[in-house]
């Protein structure tokens, strides 16, 4: 059976209810479920540094004094402590970037050594040969707090993970139903 197809515990629990007379509660099915599940495939553990930052956009409809807008949502995580917080912008440029990590930092109460920024959007401009020249103003801001930026490679994909799985994360939870506010504010 494919990976995708195969039955979860709260399909099994339902099944056994409509199909057979079983009345017993479904915290047991998924016990054995967990005790008798096949061994999956190894993998390797990722760990990461403390004091990294991971740092990516995202977008989600929402409707910002009253008119029906794409926002943008500054996700910052730090996956070390497994933390998420997210800024509403009105844009991805440098300013944005710079007030969104200010407003994150000042709720954190300190500033990461390290950002890895998921692309140069808002942080500068990524050449064909993969250089990225940082925008003035968000230069200024790495010097000015002192941080170490760097940039992953957009091709690969486990460069990815934590950061984008946040940011889809945090949009199915907060953004649905589509937030209203007054203002970026």
């Amino acid at each position: 059976m494919p990976r995708k197809q195969r039955h979860t515990a709260q399909r099994i629990h339902d099944r056994l209810v409509t199909e057979t007379d079983y009345d017993g509660e479904w915290r047991y099915v998924r016990r054995w479920r967990q005790a008798n599940r096949t061994p999956s495939d190894g993998y390797a553990e990722l760990e990461w540094a403390p004091g990294t930052a991971r740092v990516d956009f995202g977008v989600a409809r929402a409707e910002i004094a009253g008119e029906w807008v794409e926002d943008h949502c500054l996700v910052v995580t730090f996956p070390h402590s497994d933390m998420r917080y997210v800024a509403s912008m009105p844009g991805e440029n440098a300013e944005c970037l710079c007030h969104g990590l200010l407003s994150v930092f000042g709720h954190v109460g300190g500033v990461p050594p390290v950002l890895v920024l998921g692309n140069a959007t808002g942080a500068g401009r990524r050449d064909a040969k993969g250089h990225v020249t940082l925008a003035t103003v968000f230069d200024a801001f790495l010097s000015r707090h002192r941080i170490e930026a760097r940039f992953r490679n957009p091709y690969s994909g486990n460069e990815k993970g934590n950061v984008e799985n946040a940011v889809g994360f945090l949009r199915r939870s907060l953004m649905v139903p589509p937030l209203e506010a007054g203002s970026h504010g």
